[in-house]
């Protein structure tokens, strides 16, 4: 990964502002969470509420589109309805916002093929304007140090800022990773979900992290993947760069229909996910505790 790509990256836990698309004055709605927790977390950047019906939440105008937004946005949260996506995305490149997350969900992963077609409308038109996606189907970044809670939380918890950075592809996997890190004082540094991962993947945040001045220590929640050469080649540079722990989700019925639900990715038996992490050098858990655990002990 060149240093310019690591910059770009870097933008996603340390953007300069926020802009939460689907933010009404509603403080039950996913959108608003978010604002409010930005706030209890302590983000000190710009944070812009926005939905069509204005108004005010947490202390904050609420703009009726990114267009209304006066500065800059690096990072923007969409907690919109699916139909809304492309317009969007539309509205985005014309702001010429850097990175758009969704929260929504509704895509590949209910395995319909007008889902996988949306995801394609989507990736051409963020591809032709210069925007990098997360998600969709997601909860997106978490920083600690930025103040950047996971999800749309209202209490904005993060826990002490520290040395351990994580990519998972379950949203929910990632907030119980960070439950189990503020009790038992992981302390993390970054972390991302990445949900179906159209756009951006685990692999390119492993290798984010694995040349990360301020990640010691990598832990990875996966399901399948869309490119399994790509993934391969980095978690070996991982896993020979810093401790890396992998669970690797969807061993059982259970488990595959969830993954399913999530990345609509590539399926491989269990005993070759176990191989390939075993020949990239990396930790392999068996689930959530040994996980925690491993990064604990790390």
């Amino acid at each position: 990964m060149s240093q310019r790509e690591r910059s770009e990256l870097r933008a996603v836990f340390h953007p300069r502002s926020i802009a939460v698309v689907g933010a009404s004055s509603d403080e039950r709605k996913s959108g608003s969470k978010w604002i409010v927790g930005l706030r209890a977390a302590g983000y000190a950047g710009a944070i812009y509420p926005v939905a069509t019906g204005g108004g005010t939440i947490a202390g904050l105008n609420i703009y009726r589109s990114l267009s209304d937004i006066p500065g800059d946005v690096d990072y923007v949260i969409a907690s919109v309805p699916v139909r809304s996506a492309l317009q969007l995305l539309e509205e985005c490149v014309s702001k010429r916002a850097r990175f758009v997350q969704f929260f929504t969900a509704g895509f590949s992963e209910t395995g319909s093929a007008e889902g996988q077609n949306l995801e394609e409308r989507m990736l051409g038109i963020a591809r032709a304007g210069g925007l990098r996606i997360i998600g969709p189907n997601c909860i997106g970044s978490f920083c600690p140090s930025a103040g950047i809670q996971l999800g749309p939380s209202p209490l904005g918890k993060t826990g002490i800022p520290g040395s351990v950075s994580f990519v998972s592809q379950s949203g929910g996997i990632g907030a119980k990773l960070v439950e189990y890190g503020v009790a038992r004082r992981i302390n993390f540094h970054e972390g991302i979900s990445i949900g179906n991962s159209i756009d951006l993947d685990a692999s390119d945040f492993l290798q984010y992290f694995a040349q990360d001045s301020g990640t010691r220590i990598i832990g990875a929640y996966l399901e399948g993947t869309r490119d399994g050469r790509k993934l391969f080649a980095a978690l070996r540079r991982a896993g020979a760069t810093k401790p890396t722990v992998v669970w690797k989700g969807g061993r059982t019925e259970a488990g595959a229909a969830a993954a399913r639900s999530h990345t609509g990715s590539l399926a491989s038996p269990a005993h070759i996910w176990s191989a390939m992490l075993r020949q990239a050098g990396v930790i392999e858990a068996r689930n959530l505790e040994e996980l925690a655990d491993c990064l604990l002990l790390l």
